[in-house]
Parts: C-alpha cells; structure tokens; sequence
C-alpha cells in the first residue's frame, strides 16, 4: 500500500499510522513540524519526504527493519545523533538540499547501501569508513564544499556512478578521480 500526502499538511495524519500494511509513505510540500515516533509500527519499505517545516527525524523512523529507501529533500534537517545502527537495511539513501555539514556517523553501519545521494548539502570532506560501505555503486555529492579526495574511495569496487560537481576539487583531486575512475573535470 502506497499513501501519498500532499500540500498543505501542518500535522502528520493519525489515520495513516492505522495503516498496518503500508509498504510506501511519501510527504510532498505543506508545513509539516513532526513525524510521530509511532512511526515504528509501520512496516515501511520507503519513506519520501519534501517538506519545509520539518527539523528532525525520529531515530525510530531509521530503526525500521523493513525501510530499504529513504528520500528527503530540501528539508533543513538535524538528523538523530546515533553512534551505530546496527541491523540498517537501507539500499538507498538520499538526503539532498538538507543543509547537513558532515556524513551521520551512522551511516557506516549501512553496508547494503546501492545509492547515497548527499547533494546540495554543505559537505566540506569524506569521513575516513567510506570504504565500509562496500555495496556502493551510485554516489552522488553534487553542489557541496569537498576539496579533497581520499584513497579510501578506491576500495568501493562496486561503484560505478561518481557525481561531484559544483565542488571546489583541488587539481590533486580532480587528477586522483580522472587516474582511479577516469573522471575528467
């Protein structure tokens, strides 16, 4: 079951957490302020969320066992500050346009990660556990403040999608990604 909420939304639904097989969630526009923490009863696959009112994720929409995608865009956003998430089953995660300045430390824990779309953000470096997510295979961290490169980004044999334009790479950087991927800036 698929339910999408649209425009004009202050307040998130109670009826929708009455929803005991929903599979999709997606919440585009209005000005919601919060996502209930009985969230956790839903057994969601994918979570979208596109809203301007919005601060904070609950840590338990993260928890999710089921939750495969999660897309959250231009969303000023402070997300949960967890050390681990072990157990994360998340295939894809996209967090564009939500002002974040460094990678969850959580994330390391999201080893069956596919996409990872950072872009629009204010990232100024990669975290030195890149090389843990080794299912990786699209990266996307367009329009944000990376410099630097690191080797670590070597060991993501899987990866085959590397968008970092809009950046200020240094030439050493832009010399790295054209020898180890043949991306050319």
């Amino acid at each position: 079951m698929l339910i999408k909420l649209r425009k004009n939304i202050s307040s998130f639904p109670r009826e929708v957490l009455e929803k005991k097989d929903l599979k999709e969630l997606e919440i585009i526009g209005g000005q919601l302020h919060s996502i209930p923490e009985e969230i956790a009863s839903l057994p969601l696959k994918s979570f979208k969320l596109k809203t301007d009112g919005l601060c904070h994720i609950p840590i338990q929409l993260l928890q999710l066992p089921g939750l495969e995608r999660l897309a959250i865009k231009n969303t000023p956003l402070q997300l949960p500050h967890l050390d681990s998430l072990p157990g994360a089953n998340l295939k894809e995660l996209i967090l564009s346009g939500c002002q974040l300045t460094q990678f969850p430390k959580w994330l390391e824990d999201c080893h069956q990660l596919t996409l990872l779309d950072f872009s629009q953000n204010k990232l100024t470096h990669f975290p030195a556990w890149i090389k843990s997510l080794n299912q990786l295979q699209r990266l996307n961290l367009d329009s944000n403040q990376i410099e630097h490169i690191p080797e670590a980004l070597q060991s993501l044999k899987n990866l085959n999608h590397l968008s970092l334009d809009q950046n200020p790479l240094t030439e050493i950087a832009r010399q790295s990604l054209y020898d180890w991927f043949g991306i050319w800036f």
